[in-house]
């Protein structure tokens, strides 16, 4: 689900990823996921935005929510795991 966001990254030095866990750790309140990335909020406005074309996907869209958070919790499990 991440591969097109972590090449752009590794491309672009987008922090696209770490924008989109920020986002919705902070449940996708906009001011605390900028205050929390030490950036304006237009800037996560703009990452936002990308995150959507890259992912072709929509944000607000409640299965897209859904399935994003599902793999962001999977993917978390997975690293605790890989440490035990």
């Amino acid at each position: 689900m991440f591969q097109n966001i972590w090449a752009y990254d590794e491309h672009n030095e987008g922090h696209l990823f770490e924008t989109l866990e920020c986002y919705f750790k902070n449940n996708c309140d906009k001011l605390k996921t900028a205050e929390e990335l030490y950036i304006h909020e237009n800037t996560l406005r703009y990452r936002l935005h990308q995150i959507e074309d890259v992912m072709d996907c929509d944000l607000k869209n409640v299965n897209t929510i859904t399935d994003i958070v599902t793999a962001l919790k999977v993917r978390r499990m997975l690293q605790i795991l890989d440490k035990v």
